[in-house]
């Protein structure tokens, strides 16, 4: 794979824009060569890590100058680009590694200045809409030089901007990835992340609070999740159909799949799931044995009443 990256004509020099960091009032850019990266990995984070310390930025800038952008002489239908929405521990990461077997897409899993924008307090709505459109630009421009199409991984809780991210990108395709609760909660409990530890009090039953946040988090989520769904033109997928759905997901990006490319795609998930005796797959929700949600002293059913309606209405 690593020999494939490296014949690959799009990965050639172009400066991209990853992070957003605020210098006492200002707002600072990072840029990055795309040349020095290495798109093999889940997350783009973890594409920076990877470089050398005098790899990880080759230009600093203020945020003016990603403003100040010139407009892409592209065709607006050759820049539209593609998202991927989902309400956390239901296989997107698995899916981009599929989508990124594809010599169509070039596929960024969770990119950081995203987030940055959108939690930004300093800049107003509308200079939100275009430092997105500006950065989803820069990485498509790049891509289209060589007739590649961009696809952006956004984080769970970004489905809690679902209305400035579709006026920003009104043009974009884009698929809603779900998944049942307890499998859901199951995955976070097993392994929380910094997210749900930081909403989290630490005194008292720890996995307990873990779990009443997980449900609430889901329900939360898949709620706007279903606001999205209401006004967007989205094509929803159900973790478990996933493997059956990636022809249609294909043509919701706009782009067909031999047999091949199909077969390639499937057998990541050999590489991504894992499980062992001693740590499990989740659950089904039809299934009736100990699990973790039954060792922080919840019963399935009192999962079930708060998070499976709010599965239910995706479905």
């Amino acid at each position: 794979m690593l020999e494939d990256r490296k014949e690959n004509a799009v990965f050639q020099n172009a400066k991209l824009p990853y992070a957003l960091i605020n210098i006492n009032g200002k707002l600072i850019v990072h840029w990055v060569d795309a040349v020095a990266l290495d798109f093999r990995y889940g997350f783009f984070r973890d594409s920076i890590e990877a470089l050398p310390l005098n790899k990880r930025v080759c230009a600093i800038t203020p945020i003016e100058d990603l403003f100040s952008l010139p407009a892409s002489q592209e065709p607006a239908e050759e820049k539209a680009i593609g998202l991927i929405y989902h309400c956390s521990r239901c296989g997107s990461t698995l899916l981009c590694q599929m989508l990124k077997c594809h010599p169509d897409f070039i596929v960024i899993g969770e990119l950081g200045i995203f987030s940055s924008i959108l939690k930004s307090r300093s800049l107003p709505s509308e200079q939100k809409m275009n430092a997105l459109r500006k950065v989803a630009a820069a990485f498509q421009d790049w891509a289209a030089a060589s007739g590649k199409r961009v696809i952006f991984k956004l984080t769970s809780w970004q489905i809690e901007y679902w209305e400035i991210l579709s006026e920003a990108f009104d043009t974009a395709s884009a698929v809603l990835l779900f998944r049942e609760p307890i499998a859901v909660i199951e995955s976070l409990l097993r392994k929380p992340p910094n997210w749900l530890l930081n909403e989290i009090q630490m005194e008292g039953n720890r996995e307990s609070a873990l779990c009443e946040e997980a449900v609430r988090i889901y329900s939360h989520n898949a709620q706007k999740a279903l606001e999205f769904k209401s006004v967007r033109p989205a094509m929803l997928i159900d973790y478990e159909n996933m493997d059956n759905s990636l022809e249609q997901i294909l043509e919701q990006f706009e782009a067909k799949g031999s047999e091949g490319i199909l077969k390639k795609m499937k057998s990541q998930k050999q590489f991504y799931a894992k499980s062992s005796a001693k740590d499990p797959v989740p659950i089904s929700m039809k299934e009736k044995k100990p699990n973790l949600i039954d060792r922080c002293g919840y019963e399935p059913q009192m999962i079930l009443e708060s998070a499976q309606l709010a599965y239910a209405r995706l479905l």
